[in-house]
């Protein structure tokens, strides 16, 4: 209801600002239609054209952004709220979280940071592109979930199902990247970037793939067979390494 009432109000606020900018519009062609003897029809059509030209390609992106991005805040303030661990599980707050997610991905956000989307039903969302910093994915259903090229920075996975779901060229960063008891069935990992803490110096490249076994990862089988961990690059810090997943040729 309320985002019907903002886009009312927004085609509001462009028509009048059309009406607004006809008139000066519309002398300038009548001084130079008076000048050039132009038809009164001529002059009204041009009037109109022009001033929908300067409103639609000029005055709304930027009345768009600045609303859009005070109503994304909004949005971000409530999910939070309904977030919070003391009514994590409650039904209202999960559906409400589900609709405040969409209404800010219709608002072209991409960017989440300490934002709990545990106990969601996301399946078949597109999250392509996004940032996620901080975040809880508890028990979070991401099944056919479109994230290519998305980023999780020190996100915590537990319970959380990626059944069919796409990560090709995501980035994954955190110190605590087990995914316990996860599911991870058919899940595309085609170039996934892996930056994780590894405390042993003596790090072998399938590290990732032995943590994920060792904390009861449905489908770490299948990705065993269907990938191969490699090294990306070392950084300057001992502990700190980074993998690519790339798909194993036969």
């Amino acid at each position: 209801m309320w985002y019907n009432f903002h886009r009312l109000f927004s085609l509001f606020v462009i028509s009048v600002l059309t009406l607004i900018f006809f008139v000066p519009v519309g002398y300038f062609n009548y001084i130079l239609g008076f000048n050039y003897d132009f038809n009164w029809g001529i002059i009204i059509i041009a009037s109109v054209l022009e001033s929908i030209v300067i409103i639609n390609y000029v005055l709304r992106p930027v009345y768009t952004r600045m609303t859009c991005k005070a109503a994304s805040g909004e949005l971000k303030k409530k999910f939070i709220l309904h977030g919070r661990m003391v009514n994590d599980l409650d039904p209202s707050g999960i559906k409400a979280r589900e609709v405040l997610l969409k209404q800010m991905l219709v608002r072209g956000v991409n960017e989440f940071s300490r934002m709990n989307f545990g106990n969601l039903d996301l399946t078949n969302i597109d999250l392509r592109n996004a940032k996620f910093s901080y975040c809880l994915f508890n028990n979070c259903n991401l099944t056919n979930a479109r994230l290519e090229r998305t980023v999780f920075d020190s996100c915590i996975f537990e319970k959380t199902d990626f059944t069919n779901a796409v990560l090709k060229n995501a980035t994954i960063t955190g110190l605590n990247l087990r995914f316990n008891e996860s599911i991870m069935t058919n899940t595309n990992l085609d170039n996934t970037k892996i930056v994780q803490s590894v405390p042993n110096k003596n790090r072998i490249a399938d590290f990732w793939f032995s943590e994920l076994e060792k904390n009861k990862v449905t489908g770490i089988e299948e990705i065993k067979e269907k990938y191969v961990c490699q090294d990306f690059y070392k950084r300057s810090l001992k502990s700190f390494d980074s993998f690519l997943i790339l798909p194993r040729y036969n």
